[in-house]
């Protein structure tokens, strides 16, 4: 039910492990999952139907992409607890830091579709860039929002996924948040906010080591009844 899981010291080592198939992708009991710079190939078979799942320790060319972690979040319908520790931007995924404008405002965005993604977009780019990241967004979650009806706790401590991830989950349960270490987190916030307009049961936030618009902040704090 429970597996933990580290990557050995050395290049060949880890390259070696991670081309075998682990348990032969059959893994029907597995309910909480821990990886540590352990690259599985991110088959998301491996980590379907997941409570817990916790990953760490990915940097640079081993990070999962932001379209690996989707498929397995995608798998994952009753997931109740996901930390991403340490995590840097997989190759061939950007991300929209949101940035603040000269104003203070911040400037990514997050617009609420139903049924569609929600995506941030950078106000203060070009309308063909700003077009691009929402087509790569719609791409990655496949024109459908990935709905996490039990996940109660998300921990995103350094992680570069965070800032494209967040607009793309829907998180009605969602009572414990960690953000740390995530340069400027005002789009993040921005998002939580769109969903607190629904619903969004928050009564923890922790918040170390960002930038944030503090209006932003605010907002959302007045829509956290909890």
């Amino acid at each position: 039910e429970g597996l933990s899981v580290t990557g050995l010291n050395g290049a060949n080592a880890n390259k070696l492990l991670s081309s075998l198939p682990l348990f032969a992708g059959q893994t029907p009991l597995l309910s909480t999952c821990s990886f540590t710079s352990f690259n599985f190939n991110w088959d998301p078979n491996l980590t379907k139907g997941l409570r817990v799942l916790r990953l760490g320790g990915y940097f640079n060319g081993h990070a999962p992409t932001l379209s690996a972690l989707l498929a397995i979040l995608r798998e994952c319908p009753g997931l109740e607890e996901l930390s991403l520790r340490n995590l840097s931007e997989g190759e061939g995924d950007g991300h929209n830091g949101g940035s603040l404008n000269g104003s203070g405002q911040p400037v990514g965005n997050c617009v609420a579709q139903p049924a569609t993604v929600r995506g941030c977009v950078g106000s203060g780019g070009s309308s063909a860039s700003q077009s691009a990241l929402a087509a790569e967004h719609s791409s990655m979650a496949g024109n459908k929002t990935i709905v996490l009806p039990r996940l109660t706790s998300l921990t995103l401590y350094y992680a570069s996924p965070a800032h494209s991830l967040l607009p793309l989950l829907s998180l009605p349960s969602l009572t414990h948040l960690t953000l740390a270490f995530l340069q400027n987190v005002s789009s993040v916030l921005q998002c939580l906010y769109n969903q607190a307009l629904t619903k969004l049961p928050l009564k923890t936030v922790r918040i170390e080591s960002c930038i944030f618009n503090e209006i932003t902040f605010v907002n959302l704090l007045k829509r956290l009844n909890g």
